[in-house]
Formats: C-alpha cells, sequence, structure tokens
C-alpha cells in the first residue's frame, strides 16, 4: 500500500463508503492492501475526528471502479431503446447499451454506490486473508461503523416530499436513497393503510349502530330482535374480513410484483452455493465450493443440526412455557383485581392495569428474545445472509405468536367469554401501539438529542 494513501488528508464530501474504527496500529495494514490489490483505483483516505476521538477511513471509487462493481453485484439497469429496452444486469464489455451511461453522477444512485463501495471492502476471502478483511472485523469489534454518508439535499427533498407532505409516497426517490427493502417496506405500509379503510369503515358503522341502539331503551321483544341482528351482522362482518384479506393478499402480490418487476429484483434469486459466505461465518477447514470450485470455508451440516436441537428449541420451547405460565398468573391476577374492584367507579381502572403490565411484558420480553435470537442464530453458524435470516425469523415468529395471540386464544377458546376477549384485546392493541411509538419517535428523538449535547460539550472544552 502507497504511503500517500495513508497520509492524513482532508475528507472527501462524497465518498462512497465510511469506516470508523478507534483501535490504534496496522489493523487495517492487511484488509487494506488486499482491497487494493483487488481494486487498485480505489481511492482511501484516513483522517482522525477528534470530537469522536476516532479514525475514519473513506473509500472513494472513479466512475470506471463503480462499472466493473455494478457489474459484480449484478445490479441491474435500464437498456436503451435501440438495444431492445428493458432491465438487464450491467455488463461492462457492453456498457454503450446501458441508457444513462454518460451520466458519471447519475447512472448510479447513492443506495447503489454505497452498494458497491461496501462490496469493495469485502474482496473474495483467501486461506490468507479470510479473517482479515473488513466484515470480520467489524463482527469482532474492531470497526466501530461501516456506513454511507448522507446527502443532505436529498434528504431536505424527501423531508419536503415525504414527510411533510400528505399526498402519495414517493416510493422511487425512497428506494433510491434507501434501498430497494426500505422502499418495498414503506410501499406495503402505505398500501395496507389504503387498504384497512374498508373493514374500518365498516366496523366503526356496525360500532355507531349498536352503540345508539344500546343507549336507547327498548322492550324485551326489541332486544332480542337487535341480538339476533347484531350475531348475524358480526357473522357477516367476519365473513367480510376473510374476503378482504384474502383480496388484499393477492392485491399486495400484484403490486408487489409491479414494484419488483420495475426495480429489478423479480428474479434475483440466485443458487446458494453461489452466494459469498457470511462474514460471521466461521468454517472449521476450507473445501472448495461445489458449484464455483472456490475455496472457501466449511462447516458440517450435522453441527447446525445439533445445535438446533439440543440447544435452540429446548431454550425457545422453556421461554415460551414461562410467557404462558405469565399469562396464567395475570389473568388470576385481573380476576382478583375484577372481583375487588368492578363493581367501583372510581377504581374500576384497576381491572385493566394486569393486562397494561402484561402488555408491557410482552414488549420488554420481545426485545430481550431477539437478543437470545441473534445469539443462537450465530451459534448455528448459518453460511448465507439468506439462511441467517430465515432461521432467524422462524425463531421470533414462534416467540412472537404465542406471546402476542396466545392469551386471545386461551380467552377465546378455553375461557369463552367474549367480553373479556374484547377488553384484553383492545387493551394489548392500544398499549403495543403507544409502546412502538414511543420507542420508534421519540426514544430515537431523545437520544439524538443528547448525542448533540455531548458533541457540543465536548467542542466548548
Amino acid at each position: 500500500l502507497e504511503t500517500s494513501t495513508l497520509k492524513d488528508e482532508a475528507a472527501t464530501a462524497h465518498c462512497d463508503l465510511l469506516i470508523t474504527y478507534s483501535v490504534v496500529g496496522n489493523i487495517l495494514k492487511r484488509p487494506l492492501i488486499q482491497i487494493k490489490i483487488h481494486e487498485p483505483q480505489l481511492k482511501i483516505e484516513i483522517r482522525h475526528h477528534n470530537l469522536k476521538d476516532c479514525y475514519a477511513l473513506y473509500l472513494t471509487a472513479g466512475y470506471k471502479s463503480l462499472l466493473k462493481g455494478a457489474e459484480l453485484c449484478h445490479i441491474k439497469k435500464p437498456v436503451k431503446s435501440r438495444f431492445g429496452g428493458g432491465l438487464r444486469e450491467f455488463c461492462f464489455e457492453e456498457a454503450q447499451c446501458f441508457a444513462g451511461i454518460e451520466g458519471r453522477n447519475t447512472f448510479l444512485t447513492d443506495t447503489e454506490r454505497s452498494f458497491i463501495g461496501d462490496r469493495f471492502s469485502r474482496p473474495r476471502m483467501t486461506i490468507t486473508y479470510c479473517y482479515t478483511t473488513m466484515p470480520h472485523l467489524i463482527s469482532a469489534n474492531l470497526i466501530e461503523n461501516a456506513l454511507p454518508l448522507h446527502s443532505t439535499e436529498f434528504l431536505k427533498h424527501l423531508q419536503q416530499k415525504w414527510v411533510l407532505s400528505a399526498g402519495k409516497q414517493p416510493v422511487d426517490d425512497i428506494r433510491e436513497y434507501f434501498g430497494t427493502e426500505i422502499a418495498m417496506y414503506f410501499s406495503w405500509l402505505g398500501h395496507m393503510t389504503t387498504a384497512l379503510w374498508f373493514p374500518a369503515l365498516l366496523g366503526l358503522l356496525m360500532y355507531l349502530f349498536g352503540f345508539k341502539y344500546r343507549m336507547t331503551p327498548a322492550k324485551v321483544a326489541q332486544q332480542d330482535t337487535f341480538q339476533l341482528f347484531s350475531d348475524i351482522s358480526f357473522v357477516c362482518f367476519a365473513f367480510f374480513n376473510c374476503v378482504w384479506s384474502t383480496a388484499y393478499l393477492e392485491s399486495w402480490k400484484r403490486k408487489q410484483a409491479e414494484l419488483a418487476f420495475k426495480w429489478g429484483t423479480y428474479d434475483t434469486n440466485y443458487d446458494p452455493y453461489l452466494q459469498d459466505p457470511r462474514p460471521q461465518f466461521r468454517g472449521e477447514f476450507f473445501a472448495p465450493n461445489p458449484v464455483s470450485g472456490r475455496i472457501e470455508p466449511f462447516y458440517p451440516a450435522w453441527k447446525h443440526a445439533i445445535v438446533r436441537y439440543g440447544i435452540t428449541y429446548p431454550l425457545t420451547l422453556f421461554f415460551v412455557i414461562c410467557m404462558f405460565l405469565t399469562m396464567l398468573v395475570v389473568f388470576q391476577v385481573q380476576d382478583a383485581a375484577d372481583y375487588q374492584f368492578g363493581s367501583t367507579f372510581l377504581l374500576s381502572w384497576i381491572c385493566y392495569l394486569p393486562m397494561i403490565v402484561y402488555a408491557l411484558m410482552i414488549v420488554i420480553s420481545d426485545k430481550l428474545y431477539r437478543q437470545l435470537a441473534l445469539y443462537l442464530n450465530d451459534l448455528e453458524n448459518y453460511r448465507t445472509d439468506d439462511e441467517y435470516e430465515d432461521f432467524l425469523i422462524s425463531k421470533i415468529v414462534i416467540f412472537q405468536f404465542v406471546t402476542a395471540f396466545g392469551s386471545l386464544f386461551y380467552i377465546a377458546f378455553y375461557l369463552k367469554d367474549m367480553k373479556r376477549l374484547q377488553e384484553t384485546l383492545a387493551t394489548l392493541l392500544i398499549t403495543r401501539q403507544i409502546t412502538q411509538n414511543v420507542m420508534e419517535t421519540a426514544v430515537p428523538f431523545l437520544m439524538e438529542k443528547v448525542k448533540l449535547s455531548r458533541l457540543a460539550y465536548k467542542m466548548t472544552k
């Protein structure tokens, strides 16, 4: 690595990847050499930040390097109409066939540039350097962060067009800046919110009609008629929800396929053996890949099974049983509260406290179990990111299904108490919604204020 590359120069404002670390020494020497060998034209700058007391590594790729990286990352770009149009994986040798190739600053989005920069920081592993690449240094906590820099102008544009606007979400702009996964999530969120208007309005009309009838004095015969009508209405509403949910799923599948085709991610399912191993994947020995023939770390499949069936499943079952027993205890406490304070108007609110506490326990247990699930997933040592995410989702879904719906199923099918079911559902839903809103809005806002206060204090010292 040339000495001029490691000079303490002013950092560029438009780097493709920023890496921060606080370890002093030659810990980055070997990975930087490896990165330079694989991509000699990559510009690397190092600078020390006094406020954070850390070093920052700025990786900036030239246009030619970015185009080669786009081919390496299988990025799909639009083809010029005279060459057939449509989307196709970028090929450096056929670069002139792609639309907008002349725009050095516009052909690749910020997300694609950062993705390519991240790919440059993790060159294909070899036996010599497999444990000194950037991802392994991150997993070993030797590197604090590896992230792209924000674009202030684009963030202001998104704030005006997205945050402060009540119109349609600019999913294309979101995808350009935050990536396909984030854009797909917000697209689903908007689609789901719009679709919920239909059952929400119908349910509101049914509730208002029932509330008006309950507030009006009526004879016994009229009450029986209303009860019959109410039962039929609930059955029809349940049937409507079944039809609506099916129609919504099919509608979202079409919308998702449309966006995936538009963004070039419709058919990106590659063979697992063609994917690079996860940076955190630990192999016991090296062996040739059965598809590509590359030498890669290898981990026996039977060891996955031992950890999964001997540790993961028993621990998951243990915590599920603990939450179920906790639910039974909460029900006993609620029964006692109903008996003591149910007939008192001023103290009737105490009857809702057990379920509120249980809802908070669900939120806390979900957070704690997620950390345990991450630890167990790391212990199982999956080779690819897809395998890692699939098994992580399965663990979390099993636990959250019991914690979120176990009490509802218990009340509905064992206790058969519809009034209690309504109260429990409303309490859990409202409490969890408020808690999640606080965690997603208030907590990040306060943390940002504390962070800025600390930086301001350091600047005044």
